[in-house]
């Protein structure tokens, strides 16, 4: 049985890449890069002016979203959730609890 090649539909087989979505992001990625190597005086501006605008005026939204999200994992750890073990029943975790933190922090 060969798989359905409709129009919009992709095939399954192998990872593909959406072109439209990987170009533009491509060419929008390269496009700031090279603006802030050789226009350094005008992204710092442009960039610090607008950090500046989001801490003062969404400042307040990162703080509650940061607090809700803490709430909401905490929450989480301490329910009957806080012990589901994800995968097969049988499965070990592959690293131990000191390696995933040391993963966490270096990651981020």
């Amino acid at each position: 049985m060969s798989e359905s090649t409709e129009p919009g539909r992709e095939q399954a087989s192998g990872d593909r890449i959406n072109p439209v979505v990987f170009y533009i992001s491509a060419i929008g990625i390269a496009g700031f890069a090279l603006w802030t190597m050789f226009f350094i005086d005008s992204a710092n501006l442009v960039i610090n002016t607008t950090l500046a605008w989001i801490s003062n005026s969404l400042g307040w939204f990162y703080f509650v979203a940061i607090v809700l999200y803490l709430v909401f994992v905490v929450a989480v750890a301490f329910s009957r959730f806080g012990n589901l073990r994800l995968g097969p029943d049988h499965a070990k975790p592959e690293f131990n609890v000191i390696t995933w933190a040391a993963m966490l922090f270096a990651a981020g």
